[in-house]
């Protein structure tokens, strides 16, 4: 885990421990959001221009956390907090995969390295952004 989001989650939330960090009822939201702007800085830091950031949401409220449009072509991101994917947390992801032909789709989480998690889906720490 991040020891930059854990100590601005714990010191935002008013949490004294880790433990408390995790199992805060916002503690995902927080997770999320710091992994977004960490994203979006590294864009900018790049010098990457001219993409857009949003998010996706199915009518079944199944979503994507970040879908970024650019030159690169479209990049659907999802965020978990955790060392592990339940089954059903890329299911959302795949679906955009697949219905908006994007060659893969990324999961940010508190892995270990970079590997390919099933096909199309890449896991990257949240450590190395």
């Amino acid at each position: 885990m991040g020891f930059r989001w854990s100590y601005r989650a714990s010191a935002f939330l008013r949490l004294s421990s880790l433990e408390d960090v995790f199992n805060d009822p916002m503690a995902g939201f927080s997770f999320e959001s710091f992994v977004v702007e960490e994203i979006l800085k590294g864009l900018n830091a790049q010098g990457i221009q001219n993409w857009e950031a949003s998010s996706y949401r199915t009518r079944n409220q199944s979503e994507v956390d970040l879908v970024l449009k650019g030159q690169f072509g479209i990049l659907p991101i999802e965020i978990k907090l955790g060392t592990k994917l339940p089954n059903k947390s890329t299911t959302a992801l795949r679906f955009f995969i697949e219905a908006y032909k994007a060659p893969f789709g990324i999961v940010v989480y508190s892995a270990k390295k970079v590997e390919w998690i099933e096909k199309g889906i890449l896991g990257v720490p949240v450590g190395s952004l």
